[in-house]
């Protein structure tokens, strides 16, 4: 990262779940999701940019790209909800 406010907010959230008495698993899903968050943050950036220089193969790059990190978080998710049998 190397946005000192975005350094800042992941140092925050760190400090705070390591404090935290959630389970290890739910620590770590929290950290993922901050990290995909930023990550599709940055890439629908790229795709204004993209998109206002007209550059279409960056725009599909970055869409594709953003699509992939969502299904992940959404996939590690549904996981975390089979194996915690909250889907049971």
């Amino acid at each position: 990262m190397k946005n000192p406010q975005k350094q800042i907010q992941w140092q925050e959230l760190v400090d705070e779940l390591q404090a935290s008495d959630l389970p290890d698993v739910e620590k770590i899903l929290q950290a993922y999701d901050f990290i995909v968050d930023q990550h599709i943050d940055h890439c629908l950036h790229e795709i204004e940019l993209a998109r206002a220089m007209q550059d279409n193969e960056s725009v599909i790059r970055e869409q594709i790209k953003m699509e992939t990190l969502k299904f992940s978080q959404k996939r590690l998710r549904e996981l975390q909800m089979i194996f915690s049998g909250s889907e049971r």
